[in-house]
This record gives C-alpha cells, structure tokens and sequence, in this order.
C-alpha cells in the first residue's frame, strides 16, 4: 500500500466509524447496522471484483472466522 492510499483508508475508517457510533448510541440496533456494513461490504465486492475473486474473498472470510476479535478485545499495537 502506498502512503496515499493508507491516507485514503484511514479517512474512509474513522468517517465509517463515527457513522456506526453515532448510529449505536442513537439506539439502532447494533445488529442491523452490522449486517447492513456486511451487505454492503459484499455487494461492494461483487460489484468490482470478477466473480473468481469475489469467491476467494468470501471463502476467506469464511475460513478465518475464528481469528475475528471481539470489539471487546483489546487491539494489539506494535511499534513501528
């Protein structure tokens, strides 16, 4: 990744980040606005990916469910 697009990323991060805060503590419930982020994750997706790697994704995801953390856990943060 090139500092130009860690820049783009980090932006995009903390704009969807405050759209789920403020969404979760206006009440929504944080159910659906998790699954609409996934919807909308995935149609992302399979919008701009060819077919092949939108399947790559999707099975990878499916493959490493259990490294998913809980918001609870605490982020592990190197020094760089």
């Amino acid at each position: 990744m090139t500092e130009e697009m860690d820049d783009e990323m980090l932006v995009v991060h903390q704009a969807i980040t405050e759209c789920v805060t403020e969404l979760v503590t206006k009440n929504a419930d944080p159910l659906c606005v998790a699954a609409l982020l996934v919807q909308h994750g995935l149609m992302i997706y399979k919008t701009v990916l060819p077919i092949n790697d939108f399947n790559n994704i999707v099975s990878y995801i499916v493959k490493n469910k259990d490294k998913i953390k809980d918001l609870n856990e605490p982020e592990k943060r190197t020094l760089q």
